[in-house]
């Protein structure tokens, strides 16, 4: 298949999905289109596997917290509300991953540094295949939950527990909504 093939089948798929995009996953037709940050499409899910990605500038990544540590953090909100955390093995048809994006730079004046500003996001990402297409070329991993972009948080000291704040915000976002799915 040309790469201008590729291309056009893949415009057309994603064009298609868009207004079709709850069909995709699982659920009855949204009215509203894009069913992003929608609970549904966390019922049934058996766990989540927690990643963190940080994007920081170099002087930011002094003061930034570690990603490993926020992580951990993640999985321990996670544990204490009874919700699976996965490693990479133990990824079946119904997990997902939670991943939390976070940007920080450093705010300089008169060329030094005096703060940081930081946007953040969590969104669950899962496999999401177009019905009568065969797996794996009709399927693609993409956000089904999120709690969108934050407005950006300037912060002149303490970077570390005013973003643990924040990422603690959007996790019991998650397990709300999570709960609100999976009820016991």
């Amino acid at each position: 298949m040309s790469v201008l093939r590729s291309l056009a089948v893949a415009t057309a798929l994603f064009l298609w999905s868009v207004p079709n995009a709850s069909l995709l996953i699982g659920q009855e037709p949204n009215p509203t289109g894009w069913p992003l940050s929608t609970r549904e499409s966390l019922q049934g899910l058996s766990g989540v596997e927690v990643q963190a990605v940080f994007t920081v500038d170099r002087q930011a990544a002094e003061a930034s917290p570690d990603r490993e540590a926020v992580r951990t953090f993640i999985e321990t909100m996670l544990g204490d509300a009874n919700v699976r955390s996965l490693g990479p093995r133990d990824a079946s048809p119904r997990s997902a991953y939670l991943e939390l994006d976070v940007g920080i730079s450093t705010l300089m004046v008169g060329g030094k540094p005096f703060g940081w500003a930081y946007v953040l996001r969590l969104q669950v990402l899962q496999e999401v295949c177009v019905e009568g297409l065969p797996r794996p070329s009709g399927c693609s991993v993409m956000p089904t939950w999120g709690t969108g972009t934050s407005q950006p948080t300037i912060v002149p000291t303490d970077l570390t527990t005013t973003l643990y704040g924040q990422v603690a915000d959007a996790v019991d976002r998650f397990l709300r909504d999570y709960v609100e799915a999976n009820p016991t």
